[in-house]
């Protein structure tokens, strides 16, 4: 199969991830050894990347991937994405846009799956102190 199938394949499985996907729907994705990293986690294998993705749902209120650009080389495609949450059920919605890269293998399953997004501009610098902070930092060492 062709990167392109895989990918829009993968895509569509993170775009209707809920609670209750189940550990064969993501069996059917991942590798058994997959490795996953993104700026908050680092970890290999079928059991601890479906552990991150449980507690997502666990601590994060309404979270959806959306993708709208997919660019394939070879085995390894690269995923554009926009992540959206809210921090409680009333609270407002967030938004994260990202990139994963992901690695196929020949049975169609993802090997490496790694995110690349701004932790400090999306996470960070919106708690109090911390983002002030930031922001003062941002500002200092920018070029505008």
């Amino acid at each position: 199969m062709s990167c392109e199938y895989e990918a829009r394949r993968y895509a569509r499985f993170f775009e209707t991830l809920t609670p209750q996907t189940t550990k064969e729907a993501y069996a059917s994705v991942f590798e058994p050894d997959i490795y996953f990293e993104d700026p908050f986690h680092q970890c290999k294998g079928l059991d601890e990347t479906v552990a991150v993705f449980t507690r997502m749902f666990e601590t994060l209120s309404t979270p959806a991937f959306c993708v709208d650009e997919i660019i394939c080389r070879g085995a390894v495609a690269y995923i554009r994405w926009e992540f959206s949450y809210r921090d409680r059920p009333e609270g407002t919605a967030q938004f994260i846009e990202g990139v994963s890269r992901v690695q196929f293998t020949d049975t169609g399953r993802a090997s490496s799956h790694i995110d690349y997004w701004d932790a400090a501009h999306n996470i960070y610098e919106r708690l109090p102190v911390l983002g002030w902070v930031l922001g003062g930092l941002r500002r200092r060492i920018g070029a505008v």
